[in-house]
């Protein structure tokens, strides 16, 4: 008799952790200018990122199998050091 509310549940969690994606990815901002790449993420503690252009080596999209059933992407710009992700963007 277990099994029946462990599924229920179970059930709950991936529906409330699909149902809150929008939500999650909507505090994700960036801007590109001509100089960097800025990026702001976070509702309550915010983190701002300024990469210079001259610093990016690479970019990597990607997107698992929820991010396409949202129609959404993660964006990866990797630079010598280090990599910072844009996730949520159309």
């Amino acid at each position: 008799w277990l099994i029946y509310p462990a599924l229920v549940l179970a059930l709950l969690i991936i529906s409330f952790e699909l149902l809150s994606i929008p939500y999650r990815y909507r505090f994700w901002q960036y801007k590109i200018t001509n100089d960097s790449v800025e990026i702001q993420s976070g509702f309550i503690f915010r983190d701002r990122v300024a990469i210079p252009i001259a610093r990016v080596q690479n970019v990597t999209l990607s997107a698992g199998p929820v991010l396409q059933w949202q129609k959404l992407e993660k964006v990866v710009v990797a630079t010598a050091s280090s990599s910072h992700k844009i996730d949520g963007l159309k």
